[in-house]
C-alpha cells in the first residue's frame, strides 16, 4: 500500500474520530466528562495524538498501544 499523502490520512483519522465519538456520546446520552478512559484508533502515535487533543481530553485518560504492537487496526480488517 502506498499513501500518498499522510496529512490526509491524518486529518481523516480525526476527523471521523470526532464524528464517531458524537454519535456514541449522543446515542448514550453522555458527555465526554462521564467518561473515565478512551480507546481510539491506534494507526500511528501521531493520529492517537491528534485525536485525543481533538476531542479535548487529557493523555491520561487514554493510551496509544502503538510502540508495543503497531497499527491495531489491520488486525481488526479481517
Amino acid at each position: 500500500m502506498n499513501v500518498v499523502n499522510g496529512d490526509v490520512v491524518l486529518q481523516s483519522s480525526v476527523e471521523y474520530c470526532k464524528m464517531i465519538t458524537d454519535k456514541l456520546l449522543s446515542e448514550s446520552k453522555l458527555t465526554l466528562d462521564e467518561i473515565d478512559y478512551f480507546i481510539t484508533s491506534d494507526q500511528s502515535t501521531r493520529i492517537w495524538e491528534a485525536q485525543v487533543k481533538a476531542l479535548g481530553i487529557p493523555f491520561e485518560k487514554s493510551l496509544s498501544l502503538f510502540y508495543k504492537h503497531a497499527n491495531t487496526v489491520s488486525a481488526m480488517s479481517r
